[in-house]
């Protein structure tokens, strides 16, 4: 280890150790990528008409174009990986006021889908177009060695699985700790 990462694991709450030093530069490498993919997308978005789109608003428009099918607040909110609908449903609600994405009747009588119009259409397509001459191209400038994205998307899926894994770990602790509060 060298003596400035020696320095940065003295000087940090969060690593106490040459282990827990990996894992905060880890952090803070994927909040730097987060933040920079963040930029990307409402960057992108805002180049193909989508100038009052956040992130959120532009990942559920795509999710619903994908596959060309109708989806519910539910089938979005588990492809995103969200467990807060209402939020899904205020940017569904701000897509549909932009005419990206319409109603339509759900398989169940009270099930609302949601699929993209022609200006939706029209904006995930220039979208893709746009991410294919920047982003694929400068990918494809450092990823030619075979099944380097296959790998990294593994690790990354492995990740999120230790990082749910905790997260459901400490909502328990949490949830035992209240318990046992009011108990008292």
């Amino acid at each position: 280890m060298t003596a400035e990462k020696t320095n940065n694991v003295k000087d940090s709450f969060l690593s106490t150790t040459e282990e827990e030093l990996l894992v905060t530069d880890f952090e803070f490498s994927f909040l730097c990528l987060s933040e920079a993919f963040r930029r990307w997308i409402v960057s992108c978005s805002q180049q193909v008409g989508g100038n009052e789109m956040g992130m959120l608003d532009a990942l559920v428009l795509h999710v619903v174009r994908f596959r060309d099918t109708a989806k519910s607040i539910s089938e979005i909110s588990h492809f995103l990986s969200r467990e807060d609908p209402s939020t899904v449903q205020y940017s569904l609600r701000k897509l549909e006021s932009a005419g990206c994405v319409e109603k339509v009747a759900g398989l169940a009588k009270r099930e609302t889908r949601y699929q993209v119009t022609e200006k939706g259409q029209e904006q995930t397509e220039r979208y893709a177009e746009i991410r294919r001459d920047i982003l694929i191209r400068i990918l494809n400038s450092f990823t030619r060695e075979p099944g380097y994205m296959e790998e990294l998307m593994d690790k990354i899926t492995v990740m999120a699985g230790v990082y749910d894994q905790a997260a459901l770990r400490a909502n328990h602790g949490a949830r035992k700790k209240n318990q046992n509060a009011e108990e008292k």
